[in-house]
């Protein structure tokens, strides 16, 4: 199962998606034809109520339909009516930042965070961009000072994080994309195992696996909740990978040159640096 969060020039609010072989289905539209598998209370439009405080409620059940081949053409949205959001509720999430070698906690700024092929300025903007790769972890309970086994069971979902900067500012990466789903951990299997790679115009950069970062995304929760507590729907980013930059391989980003970057059962996120305006 793999969830998205779009924007549709024909509603007036976010959508919550489910994603299936290259397409997108809109959950209220699939839901209104094959039925609710789960009453839903509130907006269908919600994400933290939907995914978050309810445990993805009966998606499961819509996703196992379309593997069936139950996929309506009314539910299927239209990819040039779309903006991907980020797959969490930006406004309610904190944006938390653990960095694998030096077991550092940050904050960095939660509405900032972007979607699919976003074009994001850079913190500082005058100088040569970079990037970072990482993993982003949504929290679906509250967490503090807990234990793995415990973070292993407050999991909502991953997601391919990118976090963007200047090459050698101190504060690179407090712009972040996130995205295009989230993949609940039960999609996920052996996250260590899960190959990472970008590609950079036409360079491909290979990043290695997850399990480069030296931490599951586990320990690295129970790690964040010994600093600051965890609350539902946020989002903690786990990373930088070792080898998850151009600077790792010898390449110099410029401004507005793509970059698409592929983690293994999470997706592909594309997006460029552009100057700040």
């Amino acid at each position: 199962m793999r969830i998205a969060r779009v924007f549709s020039r024909t509603s007036a609010q976010p959508r919550v998606a489910l994603e299936r072989d290259g397409a997108l289905y809109d959950v209220e539209e699939l839901e209104r034809v094959l039925g609710e598998a789960v009453p839903i209370p509130g907006h269908p439009w919600d994400f933290h109520t939907r995914v978050i405080a309810l445990g993805c409620a009966g998606l499961a059940e819509l996703d196992r339909l379309l593997v069936m081949g139950e996929r309506p053409s009314c539910a299927r949205l239209d990819p040039s009516e779309l903006a991907w959001l980020a797959p969490l509720d930006v406004e309610r999430a904190s944006y938390v930042r653990f960095e694998p070698r030096t077991r550092a906690v940050s904050i960095g700024h939660g509405p900032s965070l972007v979607g699919q092929d976003a074009l994001v300025d850079p913190v500082r903007g005058e100088g040569e961009p970079t990037f970072s790769v990482g993993v982003g972890v949504v929290v679906a309970e509250e967490l503090s000072r807990a234990t793995v086994k415990e973070c292993r069971g407050a999991i909502a979902g991953l997601s391919v994080l990118v976090a963007w900067g200047e090459a050698g500012a101190r504060d690179a990466g407090l712009r972040a994309q996130l995205g295009p789903v989230l993949v609940p951990p039960g999609a996920v299997g052996a996250a260590r195992a899960l190959s990472v790679r970008a590609q950079v115009g036409d360079r491909a950069l290979p990043m290695g696996t997850l399990g480069e970062l030296g931490v599951s995304v586990e320990e690295a929760l129970a790690a964040a909740s010994a600093e600051l507590v965890l609350r539902a729907g946020d989002l903690v980013e786990v990373g930088p990978l070792p080898s998850g930059s151009p600077a790792a391989h010898g390449v110099a980003l410029t401004m507005h040159e793509r970059v698409a970057v592929t983690i293994e059962r999470l997706g592909t996120l594309r997006g460029a640096a552009v100057p700040r305006r």
